[in-house]
């Protein structure tokens, strides 16, 4: 559960640090130049979206699942079903963003909602130094 909620935060860190400062939109104009740079030289191969989408699931499923079986508090149980039903929501919203990386439709700076990421990464970091919090307080 520790490695998990470390490795998560160890990917956010950068992002989280600019939203924090309050400048995310460099680095999401950064990273919206980048997407459009994949999608504007050839589909990416759905091979490998699906390994990056496997490769999250397995790490944020990962985390989720250990948080319900590693610690039995009701609220927190409450709060970490919320926050699945979000990050459920929050990947059906990245659809079409993947779709336009794929090439099956056309990919546009408009698809990203960097609200949701920002709330996203917001919500992650909140649930993880709590669950880190309740690991070693318990």
């Amino acid at each position: 559960l520790v490695v998990f909620g470390t490795l998560i935060l160890v990917f956010y860190a950068y992002y989280l640090i600019q939203i924090f400062r309050g400048q995310p939109e460099r680095f999401e104009e950064m990273m919206l130049d980048e997407l459009e740079n994949i999608a504007s030289t050839e589909p990416v191969s759905v091979n490998l979206i699906v390994f990056l989408i496997s490769l999250a699931l397995l790490l944020e499923g990962g985390y989720f699942v250990l948080t319900l079986i590693g610690i039995n508090i009701l609220p927190y149980r409450i709060l970490t079903g919320l926050f699945i039903a979000f990050e459920i929501w929050h990947g059906l919203k990245l659809i079409p963003v993947l779709r336009g990386l794929a090439g099956k439709a056309e990919f546009s700076s408009d698809l990203m909602d960097w609200r949701i990421e920002r709330l996203s990464a917001r919500f992650f970091t909140i649930h993880i130094l709590i669950t880190l919090g309740l690991v070693f307080a318990l």
